[in-house]
């Protein structure tokens, strides 16, 4: 639903961009005060209870977490062979595309 909302404020913008930059700048404005508004309506909520703040306690927590839940093992697992798989693929990408385009600037065919 979010692209109708795009798409309607794009042809908008386009529409007001016609007309004047200046009312475009204006009518960003706009939302930001209103934003701004509500911002200082809000409540913070109270605090329930203290939170162990200590780092080793969060590490020592995690890993009991990490042994325990074979789900978070299996996504820990996946999440790094991606990130693995895409940096790879992202570092290597020049040795694969060099040769294209040495071949289309100079018209060699292979």
């Amino acid at each position: 639903m979010f692209q109708v909302g795009l798409a309607l404020a794009a042809v908008a913008g386009g529409v007001m961009a016609t007309r004047s930059y200046v009312f475009v700048m204006w009518a960003s404005v706009i939302p930001q005060v209103a934003a701004l508004i509500i911002s200082t309506q809000l409540i913070e909520p109270s605090v329930v209870s203290k939170i162990n703040t200590n780092i080793l306690a969060h590490l020592s927590q995690s890993l009991v977490e990490f042994r325990r839940n074979y789900r978070l093992r299996l996504l820990t697992v996946t999440s790094a062979l991606k990130f693995g798989a895409g940096e790879s693929g992202y570092l290597l990408r020049s040795a694969f595309l060099l040769p294209e385009i040495v071949f289309a600037r100079t018209g060699w065919k292979r």
